[in-house]
């Protein structure tokens, strides 16, 4: 092949014809990177999944040190694992994993807490419970009211609750979960040992005596 028979092809790679598209056309592809396991920014408009708080899946979750920061990690496996990884970190928590979708169609997952047993409620936990059923309903939109030690609920406008919608879920429920958390942020029986944050954060656990002892 000489070397202009090359440079021809090479330019027909790179280059395209009249009638080529440049539109959005065809299925988007979503990446972990587009969906995150955080509750929705403060200047986002969000519907929630579904029409019944019930319909939301639960999952259960742990604090673990990453760098300077608390991450979330989602807890996968059966339920001794579970119970494994509450024994090693002595505290984790059951949350409602909220699938939700905003006027500009980025997907989440935002834990909010049940408060169970010895975890009580709070206006925190009480107001995001109250949040979600709207968003069930609604085109709505948080902040934070840091005084209250709650959260502030916005409702769209009827024109723009129009202008936004009926909410587009475009990917399953639990594809947008693992996605959410990816494989950095889940914990699993085959996986546990190996992460290096775990096992930072748990230490090697020293024998003490009690007085009974």
């Amino acid at each position: 092949m000489s070397a202009d028979t090359t440079t021809k092809n090479l330019i027909d790679e790179l280059t395209v014809s009249d009638d080529f598209n440049i539109g959005l056309t065809g299925e988007q592809i979503f990446s972990q990177h587009h969906i995150s396991a955080k509750k929705p920014t403060e200047t986002e408009w969000f519907r929630v999944y579904g029409s019944n708080i019930d319909e939301l899946k639960k999952g259960v979750l742990c604090k673990v040190k990453v760098g300077f920061k608390d991450e979330d990690f989602i807890i996968g496996g059966d339920n001794k694992f579970k119970k494994r990884v509450e024994h090693d970190f002595k505290k984790v928590r059951k949350v409602l994993l909220a699938y939700y979708v905003t006027s500009q169609g980025r997907m989440g997952i935002w834990p909010v807490t049940i408060p169970v047993g010895r975890l009580l409620s709070n206006k925190w936990i009480d107001t995001a419970l109250q949040v979600l059923r709207e968003a069930q309903k609604s085109w709505v939109n948080i902040k934070s009211n840091q005084v209250n030690a709650a959260y502030d609920c916005f409702k769209a406008r009827e024109v723009d609750q129009e202008q936004y919608g009926e909410p587009n879920f475009a990917l399953q429920y639990d594809e947008v979960i693992t996605k959410a958390f990816g494989n950095d942020f889940t914990l699993t029986p085959s996986t546990y040992e190996q992460n290096e944050y775990v096992q930072q954060a748990i230490g090697v656990q020293v024998q003490l005596k009690t007085t009974d002892e």
